[in-house]
C-alpha cells in the first residue's frame, strides 16, 4: 500500500530528483515561490519506509485548486501506476476541502504521463514552452465533482409488454437506441463527472447486449470502475451473456423485475407466457458464476398482494439464494385510473408479507424510513433482506434530489420526472454537467407536493404524502 506524506524534507527533494530526471532539483524556483508567499507541500510516496517519488504540491485556496508543480518517480517504481494512484489521492484531498480543480503540467515528448492524465480526466488547456525535449509543456485541469449516480437508457426496446410500466418517465413514441459512438461520448463525460454507480437500463437491456458489452469493456478499464446496476426482466440473460459479467471489475449487479412467482400469471402480467424454467435456470447460472442479483417485485393487488403470494416469493427466493427482494407500490399518475384497482399501499404490502412469513420465516425490522420499510427474514437457507417501497413520488419531489439517480433516455436527453414523462431537459450527448443542472432545477421548482398531487388515489385524495 502507498502512503502519500506531507512531512518530507526539501534536502530530500534536492537528492531525490536527479536520480529521477538527472538534472539539480529548482531550488531557486522553489525558494522564489516560498519567499512570495505561496503554500507548497512536499508529498512523498511511501511504501513502508521506502520512499518511491515524490510531488510538490502548490496549494492556492483562493482559485480553490491543488495545482502540482514537480515531481516524479524512481526509475525502479515506474511504470507501476505509482503516481497514478497519487493523482487519485490528489483529486481526494481536493475534493475534501471543497475545491474545483486539480492542475498539473507535463512535457510534450513524455507520452505516458500525458496518457495517464487525459485516462485520469484531466482536459488539456493549453501549452507552455520548456527547455525539455520539443520544447513544448502541456498544461492540463482536472475538475472535481461531487460523485454522481445515473440511470442510462440504452434502448427502449423490450422483449415484454407489461401492462403497468411507467417506461422510468421516458416514453419516447418511437423506438430509439443510443449507438456505440452516442455510448462513448455519454460515458467519457461520466468519468470526468465523478461517476460512482450506473445503472443500465431500458426498455430491456439484453435486448441491445452489444451496448451492454461496450459499457462493461470501457468503464472496467478505469482506474476505479464504478459500480453497475442492470435493470431487466432476465428472460435473455444465457449462461454465456452472466459469464461476460464476471469478467467486470468492479462491483456489479442485477436487478431483476420478477412480479410473480405463478407461471399461468406470466402472460397476465408481462404479456407473454413465459416456462418459469427460464427463471430456474438464470438464478441457477447467477449462482454458478457468483453474480450478485436482487428481485423488485411491483405488488398488484388481485395479482401478487396476497400473504399467500408473499410466502409463495419468500419460498422462491430462499430455494434460490436470493438475499435481497424488493416490494414496491404501483406508479399511477391521474392519467392511468383505469389501473386504480391493482394499486396496494405500502402498509397493506407489509401486513400481508408479515401474514405470509407468519409461521415459516423469522421477521425481524431492520430499518424504516419515509419512503421505506426493510425486514431481514430468515428461511431456511439464509437471510433475505426484504424492503417495502413506497413511491419515491410520495416521498415529495426533494427525495429524487437527495436519493435519485439522473435519468438518461434512449434519446439521450435528461429526463427528470417520472411523472412528467414528457419533460426533457437538456441532452447528455452535447454536455451531460448541463444536463443534469437543468434536471436538478427543474425537480427543485416544483411546488410544494406537487408529485403527490399528480398521483391517482381514487376517490380519495393523498396529498399529504
Amino acid at each position: 500500500m502507498i502512503e502519500f506524506r506531507e512531512d518530507i524534507s526539501v534536502e530530500k527533494l534536492v537528492q531525490l530528483h536527479p536520480l529521477i530526471y538527472d538534472e539539480p532539483f529548482p531550488l531557486e524556483s522553489y525558494q522564489r515561490k516560498r519567499e512570495n508567499g505561496k503554500r507548497l507541500a512536499n508529498i512523498g510516496f511511501f511504501q513502508g519506509k521506502t520512499i518511491l517519488g515524490y510531488c510538490v504540491v502548490i496549494d492556492l485556496p483562493e482559485e480553490k485548486r491543488y495545482h502540482a508543480w514537480v515531481g516524479g518517480t524512481l526509475p525502479e517504481y515506474q511504470a507501476k501506476g505509482v503516481f497514478s494512484q497519487f493523482y487519485d489521492w490528489l483529486i481526494q484531498q481536493a475534493a475534501g476541502r471543497g475545491y474545483q480543480f486539480v492542475t498539473g503540467n507535463t512535457d510534450n515528448y513524455k507520452p505516458n504521463m500525458l496518457r495517464l492524465m487525459i485516462r485520469k480526466g484531466f482536459d488539456i488547456i493549453g501549452a507552455d514552452k520548456t527547455r525539455h525535449g520539443d520544447g513544448i509543456k502541456v498544461l492540463l485541469r482536472y475538475t472535481v465533482h461531487k460523485p454522481i449516480r445515473l440511470r442510462l437508457s440504452i434502448t427502449n426496446a423490450c422483449n415484454f409488454n407489461c401492462f403497468f410500466c411507467h417506461h422510468d418517465g421516458v416514453v419516447i413514441p418511437q423506438t430509439v437506441s443510443l449507438s456505440i459512438p452516442q455510448l462513448e461520448r455519454i460515458l467519457i463525460q461520466a468519468k470526468k463527472s465523478c461517476l460512482e454507480e450506473l445503472t443500465i437500463t431500458g426498455g430491456e437491456p439484453a435486448v441491445y447486449f452489444p451496448a451492454v458489452e461496450y459499457i462493461l469493456r470501457y468503464c472496467g478499464s478505469w482506474d476505479h470502475p464504478p459500480r453497475i446496476k442492470i435493470a431487466t426482466n432476465g428472460v435473455l440473460w444465457s449462461e454465456e451473456r452472466i459469464k461476460v459479467l464476471k469478467h467486470y471489475p468492479g462491483k456489479i449487479k442485477l436487478n431483476i423485475s420478477f412480479h410473480s412467482v405463478r407461471e399461468a400469471q406470466f402472460g397476465q402480467i408481462y404479456g407473454y407466457s413465459i416456462p418459469r424454467e427460464t427463471y430456474d435456470l438464470l438464478f441457477r447460472n447467477l449462482r454458478a458464476q457468483g453474480i450478485e442479483c436482487r428481485l423488485n417485485v411491483t405488488v398488484l393487488r388481485g395479482i401478487n398482494s396476497s400473504p399467500q403470494a408473499m410466502r409463495e416469493l419468500l419460498c422462491y427466493a430462499d430455494e434460490n439464494g436470493i438475499t435481497a427482494v424488493n416490494l414496491m407500490e404501483l406508479l399511477l399518475t391521474r392519467k392511468q385510473t383505469e389501473l386504480f384497482a391493482y394499486y396496494c399501499p405500502q402498509n397493506e404490502i407489509v401486513q400481508n408479507l408479515l401474514t405470509g412469513a407468519d409461521g415459516t420465516y423469522q421477521c425481524r425490522l431492520a430499518e424504516q424510513t419515509r419512503k421505506k420499510t426493510i425486514y431481514e427474514v430468515t428461511g431456511e437457507h439464509g437471510v433475505i433482506r426484504v424492503a417495502v417501497y413506497r413511491l419515491s413520488c410520495r416521498a415529495g419531489c426533494e427525495n429524487c434530489l437527495q436519493e435519485n439517480d439522473i435519468t438518461i433516455g434512449a434519446d439521450g436527453k435528461g429526463h427528470p420526472c417520472y411523472i412528467d414523462s414528457e419533460v426533457s431537459c437538456g441532452s447528455a450527448l452535447d454536455s451531460l454537467d448541463e444536463m443534469i443542472a437543468r434536471c436538478e432545477t427543474y425537480v427543485r421548482h416544483q411546488p410544494e407536493n406537487y408529485s403527490v398531487k399528480q398521483l391517482y388515489w381514487g376517490n380519495g385524495d393523498e396529498t399529504s404524502g
